[in-house]
This record gives C-alpha cells, sequence and structure tokens, in this order.
C-alpha cells in the first residue's frame, strides 16, 4: 500500500515495479532501526541484498543524525 501511495503522491517514479524476489530486483531498500531493537531478520535482508546485487555499497539512504533509518543498494548500472 505505501508504495501505490507514494507513486500517487508523485513521490516515486511510476516505471518502477515490486520484484518478486530480491534476485529479480535493480534497487533494495533495507530498512534498520536501532541495534538494541534490531529486527532478527535484518542482517539476512543486507547480505540477501549485497548477494544478489553485488555490491556491500548502498547508493543512497535516509539518515538521522548521520545513524542510517534504510539504505539504497542498486545493481551496477541500475541507479541513476
Amino acid at each position: 500500500g505505501a508504495i501505490e501511495r507514494e507513486r500517487r503522491a508523485g513521490r516515486l517514479r511510476a516505471d518502477l515495479a515490486l520484484a518478486a524476489a530480491v534476485t529479480e530486483a535493480d534497487l533494495v531498500v533495507v530498512a534498520r532501526i536501532g541495534d538494541a531493537g534490531a529486527p532478527a531478520g535484518l542482517a539476512d535482508a543486507e547480505l540477501a541484498a549485497w548477494d544478489a546485487l553485488g555490491t556491500t555499497r548502498p547508493v543512497d539512504g535516509v539518515y538521522l543524525d548521520e545513524v542510517p533509518l534504510a539504505l539504497i543498494y542498486a545493481r551496477p548500472g541500475a541507479w541513476r
């Protein structure tokens, strides 16, 4: 629902679509929360993104006081 809301509001490009699996994606957003409350699968989700996209370096992110809240990883050549 959030993705469709962002698309209707014009904050998400119309040509982007959800991938069925991380291995099929060109962009992956990994939402993060503080270490004390990190969900059990966070490390697994980030490792899966790194493996599927062939990179460990985020192309962008959302930060609060330099703490990453969400990181965006991209398949080489897929960003911008």
